[in-house]
């Protein structure tokens, strides 16, 4: 029983996390267009605030259909677990899905991905993925990349794996820790 509260304390959403978050977003976008040496110091997110701001925030745009939003976060490598609700996705979605990823995809699935993100300093980033599940389905390496190339650039042309993209806010750099990442404005 107290292994059972332990696991629901650790993946209920907390509001007050979820409001550090916020106020931590906000001020290092009110600061970004400072000279690098007056934007502050390094800040830390924590998972509980990471987790509470995807589960509570209105900020983040997450697709309708995706939920319970899960990350562990360790130096070298990331993982993230959602539940997609196919129907309500592409009821809600401008673009009409492919046709036979339509056929395929319905109803509530578990996705999990693994990789690593990697922040190379001078306010740039790259991320790659080591395998998606998607319920019981595992794929690697070539597989992803076309799935990513055909299903999921043409919504999103900016989630290229393995190519670098600009951090936000003139983040100069990031470091995922072992339950936390710390950015650098």
């Amino acid at each position: 029983m107290i292994a059972t509260l332990l696991l629901l304390a650790a993946i209920t959403p907390n509001p007050e996390a979820c409001a550090r978050m916020e106020k931590k977003i906000a001020a290092i976008k009110e600061k970004s267009t400072l000279p690098a040496d007056r934007r502050g110091g390094p800040v830390t997110f924590t998972q509980d605030e990471i987790e509470s701001f995807f589960a509570l925030s209105k900020v983040p745009k997450i697709p309708e259909g995706v939920s319970d939003i899960h990350f562990e976060l360790h130096p070298g490598k990331q993982s993230a677990t959602a539940v997609v609700d196919f129907d309500k996705y592409k009821a809600s979605s401008k673009k009409p899905m492919n046709p036979m990823i339509d056929f395929f995809l319905h109803g509530k699935k578990n996705l999990q991905a693994d990789g690593a993100a990697y922040f190379q300093g001078e306010g740039m980033g790259t991320y790659h993925l080591d395998q998606v599940s998607l319920d019981s389905l595992t794929v690697k390496g070539g597989t992803i990349e076309f799935l990513l190339k055909w299903f999921v650039l043409p919504r999103y042309p900016k989630a290229e794996m393995d190519k670098p993209f600009h951090l936000p806010a003139n983040i100069q750099r990031a470091e995922v820790l072992e339950g936390k990442i710390i950015v650098y404005p």
